[in-house]
Formats: structure tokens, C-alpha cells, sequence
């Protein structure tokens, strides 16, 4: 950004230092090397290695595009230097620029997904450690049987006994029961969801105040 510093613009202009050199060419040489470098580094490891193992990324276009920037600019400058009557231009701002602004994005995606990571993280969190594991008489369809499991055991086709109030503990259909349950923490809506036999529950929810058989 700082090559673009719009009140030294009279200086390209006005001061020429040596043959068509302007001033401004030379204050904007060392912070766009600065930017180049500095900047640049991580981009041009990354373009190395997808090089290295045949494969364009886009730090390799990044990097293709700056440094052809930053190297016409510097030509520029050293045919300025030599030559009176040199009329070029110079694109050091246009390579800063590039490298700044896909840092600041390459910033933004990681703080997004690190954002993202700590919400799975405190849904994961919200699950149940322990469940009540429930086995029913094939013959009656009537429960001879509970016990408290961790949740982490728990097998696809098990029966779950969820108690009023509590947190399911995985995700399952309805197998038994009425109640409502609050999805808030999945979907940001305030009002329970009516929950019946043969509907879907989600873990970490948590229920209303009906007793629900959950496989």
C-alpha cells in the first residue's frame, strides 16, 4: 500500500534524479522490494513446491504475476536511469497490491474456518458423554431392560432411552413417544420442534419434556 502514497505523485513529475528518472520511482523501488520479499515469501515457497511436484496453485499465478510486475518495474527503472529520453512506466504498486490484498484474503479464509472450527467444536461439546441403553422384549415390544453407556460405544441400531430435558446423544429416528425437542443450537430457531414416531433427531439437541425412544 505504501507505493501508492498519493501525495508524493508531484514527485514523478517535478524531480527527476538522474536522466528520466523520477524520484518517486526510487521511494517506491525498496517498499515494494520490502512487500516482494517479505510478503511475497510465503508464496513463492508455495509456488516452489507446486513446482516441484507438477502442480500449478494459485500462489504459482500470484507469484508468475508480481514478479513480472516487480522485474518490468525495476527494468524501468535502471533504462530511466541511463536513458534522458525514457518515457515507461513502472507497476510497483500493482505487484504490492497483489500480494496484499490475497494475504489479507488468505487471512480471512483461516480466521473463518478457524472461527468455524471452535463452533464444531462447542456443538461437539454440547453432546452427552453417556447414554441409557435400553433393550426391549422382542415378543412385547416392552423394555426388560436399561443401562448407562458411554456415548462414544454407542453402535448403529441401538435403542435409546432419552429422559425429559435431557440431550439426545446421537443422531437417530424416533422410535417411541412424543415430545419437543429444541434444534436451536443447529438451526438458531427459538421454538422446540414437535418430535413423534418415525421423526428425526439430531445429537446434542436437546429434549422437551416427553419421554422419546431414540435408534
Amino acid at each position: 500500500m505504501l507505493p501508492m502514497l498519493p501525495a508524493l505523485a508531484w514527485m514523478e513529475e517535478r524531480w527527476r534524479v538522474v536522466g528520466a528518472l523520477p524520484a518517486l520511482w526510487l521511494f517506491m523501488l525498496p517498499l515494494a522490494a520490502l512487500v516482494q520479499v517479505w510478503v511475497g515469501a510465503s508464496f513463492y515457497r508455495a509456488a516452489w513446491a507446486g513446482v516441484r511436484h507438477r502442480a500449478a496453485n494459485m500462489s504459482l499465478l500470484v507469484v508468475l504475476g508480481t514478479t513480472a510486475a516487480f522485474t518490468y518495474s525495476l527494468i524501468s527503472v535502471v533504462l530511466a536511469a541511463v536513458d534522458p529520453e525514457y518515457d515507461g512506466h513502472v507497476y510497483f504498486e500493482a505487484s504490492s497490491l497483489i500480494l496484499t490484498f490475497v494475504c489479507v484474503g488468505k487471512w480471512m479464509e483461516s480466521s473463518a474456518k478457524a472461527r468455524t472450527n471452535d463452533v464444531v467444536t462447542s456443538l461437539l461439546r454440547l453432546a452427552p458423554r453417556t447414554a441409557i441403553l435400553v433393550t426391549r422384549d422382542p415378543s412385547g415390544g416392552e423394555v426388560v431392560s436399561e443401562q448407562e453407556v458411554e456415548a462414544d460405544l454407542l453402535q448403529p441400531g441401538d435403542l435409546l432411552k432419552v429422559l425429559p430435558g435431557a440431550a439426545i446423544p446421537a443422531d437417530g429416528m424416533v422410535v417411541s413417544g412424543q415430545s419437543a425437542v429444541d434444534e436451536s443450537m443447529i438451526t438458531g430457531e427459538s421454538m422446540p420442534v414437535s418430535k413423534a414416531e418415525g421423526a428425526g433427531v439430531i445429537g446434542g439437541t436437546v429434549n422437551g419434556p416427553g419421554l422419546l425412544l431414540v435408534s
